[in-house]
This record gives C-alpha cells, structure tokens and sequence, in this order.
C-alpha cells in the first residue's frame, strides 16, 4: 500500500471512488477544494490517498485553518479540519484509515473534525484525540410542512393554525442605527466585497471569551461566492460607521420539494448581542417567507451565537463533539468555543 499526495491528473477517478463510498463529489468540486483556491490560501488545501496496486483504496482531505486561543494566554495556532476520510469498504478494519489520519497530521500542527458518528467515537480516542463536547446543531421549526393540492379542507386550517400560532418567527428590534445591506439579483451579486470592511473591524476587537477561528475575506469569498453550486447568499449589516456583521446562509431542496434553510456563518460585534438577535431573526424572517420548513445552525453551546439562536426559538437537536488530534496542549482543556457550518465540512454543500 502506498499513501501519497492526490495528482490532479486523477480528479475523475477520485470522485468515482468517494462517490461509491458515499460522499458524492464531481472533479470539479475537488478541483475548486483542494486546486483552486486563491492567493495566500493556494496550496493550503491537501487531498491525500491510500493505493493498492495502482487503485485508490482510501482518501482524506485538509482544509486550512488558523484558531484564536482564548487562554491561559491569547493566542494562534496553525490547524487544519480532516474531510472526505473513507476507505474502500472491504478493505476497512486494516488500518488503512489511520495511517491517513496520521499523514494527515503531519500537515499541520493541530488537526481537528467536528463529528458524532459511532465510528468516530470508537476510532478516536483509541487515537488519545481530545473530545471537546460543546457544539450543538440548532434547529428552529417555522412551518409545519406543506400540503399536498387534494388535501382536505381540515388538514389545511390545521396546518395554517400551527404556522401562526406555533412557527411564527420572533421579531427582534432593528437596533438604532443599524441596517441590512440588500440582496443582489443574484447570488454573485450580493455584497460580498463588504466582507472585507466587516472583517477589518472585527479584527480590531477580537473577543477573548471565546476559541474561534480565523476569517478572511478572501477565503470566504473563495468557499461561498466561487462555490460551484453558486447557492450561498450574505446579508451585510451596517452600522452609523458602516460594515460591521454579516450572515451566510442558503436553501436546500430534500426529497418530495420541501425546502429547508441553513445559516452558515455569522459574525457581529461581540459586545452587542442584540445585534446578533436581530441579524438571526431578520434571516429567519426573509427564509420563512422563501417557504423553508426548518432552519438549522451549527454554534458553540456557550457562545454569543447559540444565545442568539435561543433567542429566536431555536433549541439544540443534534450535539456534536469538537474532535482535536493529540499533542495540541493549548486545547485540551475544556474551552467555550465560537463555531459555524463554515469550519469543518459538515455542511457538505458542495455534495448537493
């Protein structure tokens, strides 16, 4: 067996084999993933294999990312989140899978995946990874389904009854001085370039109450706007000095045409939760009136965003284990953690 970098010659192959292990992926959405990305963040991306005889066998991803330490000292450290590990299903319990893990690890100084499954959960601490358990998927419910057109006249009243009385959203003030940029024609057109004048103050003001990770423009533009699927949507909101939060969110159709909403990263002053009361609800707002049936959001269960989840009538359905490689002594102990879709691949966007 023999564990090497992936060649872009075999792009094809690669997503055929991830495809059948069943993580569907097209070339090109590994090209953009792991070729594409831009400037200072071209390279960053590693996509690792296991061969046999000249056969994939085995994959894991890398994706990049910096994490903001929030004690004893403040502080950077250099990671990365593994995606896409599969290993052809006859060949598992071989440990083909953990010596890509472990090639995995020697690309950056902490690596880290956010997941629940029993696999992981068997797998990892074998491993001595440090389990941090305090992120949650937040869901909020805002209708209760559509009808079919032949449903009978007491099937619609009670579903109406149920939206207004049940799944009506929480509006929250707009804050003094505040407003919403509006939305392009189109995803392309929505304000992306506004991510920069947000970021640049956000910057200033890091919170310290919080390990979070690191945002750039260009790497958000990178993993939204240049998205292949092209579905993803920013809000920008201002305030009396001018770009000062953001929210990325999209929709997605499931099986039988029901539409569900998923807000995908956020980010306002961290003083002022009202405003990320508000820029939540706005979103819900605009998302219910697009006929989502329910909205979820992935945040640290302690953090300036699940309050404002909560908030907004959101509850925690699905708890889901922060995963860090061993060695990583700044982040073994427990930690409040700020965290979105955004950081790990269990959006899986680019699979719909």
């Amino acid at each position: 067996m023999k564990i090497r970098a992936t060649r872009s010659d075999e792009l094809h192959a690669l997503a055929a084999f991830l495809t059948a292990g069943g993580m569907p992926h097209t070339a090109d959405t590994l090209r953009w993933r792991f070729w594409n990305s831009p400037g200072r963040l071209n390279g960053c991306g590693k996509s690792i294999v296991a061969e046999i005889d000249g056969r994939i066998v085995g994959h894991i991803g890398v994706m990049p990312a910096t994490i903001h330490v929030d004690s004893p000292e403040p502080g950077e450290l250099s990671g990365g989140w593994f995606v896409d590990w599969v290993v052809r299903e006859d060949l598992r319990s071989r440990g083909i899978g953990i010596f890509l893990l472990r090639e995995a690890q020697k690309t950056c100084r902490v690596l880290m995946t956010i997941q629940g499954t029993a696999d992981t959960r068997q797998a990892l601490p074998a491993l001595q990874w440090v389990e941090q358990e305090s992120l949650s998927v937040f869901k909020l419910n805002v209708r209760a389904g559509g009808t079919c057109d032949d449903a009978g006249l007491g099937r619609r009243i009670a579903t109406e009854l149920a939206r207004v009385v049940r799944y009506h959203a929480v509006q929250w003030p707009i804050p003094e001085g505040w407003s919403l940029t509006p939305l392009g024609a189109s995803p392309a057109d929505d304000p992306w370039h506004e991510l920069d004048a947000v970021l640049a103050r956000q910057h200033q003001s890091p919170s310290g109450a919080f390990c979070c990770f690191d945002r750039s423009a260009e790497a958000l533009r990178w993993l939204f706007k240049a998205h292949p699927a092209g579905h993803y949507r920013v809000t920008i909101a201002r305030d009396a000095a001018g770009p000062a939060g953001y929210i990325i969110w999209r929709t997605c159709r499931g099986s039988g045409g029901r539409i569900d909403g998923r807000i995908v990263d956020v980010l306002a002053p961290w003083d002022r939760p009202d405003v990320w009361q508000w820029l939540v609800s706005a979103i819900v707002a605009h998302l219910a009136s697009e006929g989502v049936v329910q909205i979820s959001c992935l945040a640290g269960d302690d953090s300036v965003l699940a309050d404002a989840l909560k908030a907004n009538r959101f509850l925690p359905r699905q708890d889901l284990p922060l995963w860090i490689s061993p060695l990583a002594g700044e982040l073994c102990t427990p930690h409040r953690w700020h965290a979105t879709f955004a950081d790990s691949d269990i959006d899986a966007a680019c699979r719909e």
